[in-house]
């Protein structure tokens, strides 16, 4: 998933959380995003990054089963 930042941001700002079923984001101290997953992940494979010099911030999760998501929030 992708986010677009309104100011660019260094690794510094960033604190990204991964949990099997939960992702929370939150860059500068402004929460991006809190909540249930639609399906497991391996957190520990799971990571992030910034490109496009700061302005938006890239988060990438393993997922734990070979199945197509329907989302990506659970409901």
């Amino acid at each position: 998933m992708r986010f677009a930042l309104e100011a660019p941001a260094t690794k510094k700002d960033v604190k990204v959380v991964f949990k099997a079923k939960e992702l929370k984001v939150t860059v500068a101290g402004v929460e991006l995003l809190n909540a249930k997953l639609f399906g497991p992940t391996y957190p520990d494979d799971s990571t992030w990054c910034l490109v496009e010099k700061g302005a938006e911030l890239q988060v990438l999760l393993a997922l734990s089963e070979d199945t197509k998501w329907h989302a990506l929030l659970a409901n």
